[in-house]
């Protein structure tokens, strides 16, 4: 009789495993779906909707399809993953912005997830398309102390890069053999400033890295810029947000920002439709 009442419950202990492992994994299979659809519906606005729509569409788009606290949180993964990378073909931070401003807003979020998008909120809202660039100081080649403000060229060109990054490396050479970048320089209506964003490396190892006259070899010295730094001083609230490298940024004579986080190639095309006008 005991041992009949000891297999029952061994039965229904099994069952009721069973049963709530079914139910995770229908959870976890409708949340893999919710996810894939907005991901697919966030891909379709920004491939079909005029650019300046977009912001609006997403969140009347996000206003139709998230009606609690884990599918804000749910979409809000998705739009991360697909607007935040520099390498997405959809990066665009200011997507992403009210996005996460929703999230931060949220009552019921998360704490633990909440603290991290305010992070991202903090990063993302650095230096936006529009805004004014404050001034910083750098070491150029000769080790002496110059700033971005004292440039009064046309455009500002500032590349944060790193002499071991294959791609800075690609990105250096093009600049290079680029003569629409060389004729601005000379005519004083382009200024390239090209960034050390790498920790372990010293400026007098910075300095004998090779850069043509017209690119300004700079040594973040303090790491103020991009928080990499050889001495690791005030690394913990940089003035840029870096992503991955190299990163642009296209500023105009007042130091705003006009193109943020681009390909050297949008960078091109847009100084060459302003050359012509």
């Amino acid at each position: 009789m005991v041992r009949n009442t000891h297999l029952k419950i061994k039965r229904y202990i099994f069952l009721a495993i069973i049963f709530y492992l079914s139910i995770f994994s229908v959870s976890a299979q409708n949340t893999e779906s919710y996810k894939r659809g907005v991901e697919n519906n966030l891909k379709l606005i920004c491939n079909t909707v005029p650019d300046s729509l977009i912001i609006n569409r997403i969140l009347s788009y996000m206003d139709s399809v998230v009606t609690t606290g884990l599918q804000l949180f749910d979409f809000a993964d998705v739009a991360y993953e697909l607007f935040y990378p520099n390498e997405s073909k959809y990066s665009n931070d200011e997507y992403l912005i009210p996005i996460v401003q929703r999230v931060v807003a949220y009552n019921d979020t998360d704490k633990n997830k909440k603290i991290r998008y305010q992070l991202i909120l903090n990063d993302i809202c650095k230096n936006r398309v529009g805004e004014k660039v404050s001034d910083f100081k750098y070491l150029n080649r000769d080790g002496e102390i110059d700033s971005l403000y004292s440039s009064s060229t046309e455009f500002t060109l500032i590349i944060f890069g790193s002499t071991d990054c294959n791609f800075c490396k690609a990105l250096k050479k093009r600049l290079i053999s680029n003569k629409m970048f060389k004729n601005m320089f000379t005519s004083k209506l382009l200024n390239i400033i090209f960034i050390n964003s790498q920790r372990d490396i010293s400026f007098r190892r910075w300095r004998e890295v090779f850069f043509p006259e017209f690119i300004i070899s700079a040594y973040d010295v303090n790491g103020v810029l991009t928080g990499a730094t050889f001495n690791y001083k005030n690394a913990s609230h940089p003035m840029f947000n870096i992503k991955t490298l190299p990163v642009i940024y296209l500023l105009d004579r007042d130091k705003k920002v006009l193109l943020k986080e681009k390909r050297i190639g949008e960078i091109e095309n847009f100084l060459k439709k302003n050359l012509e006008n």
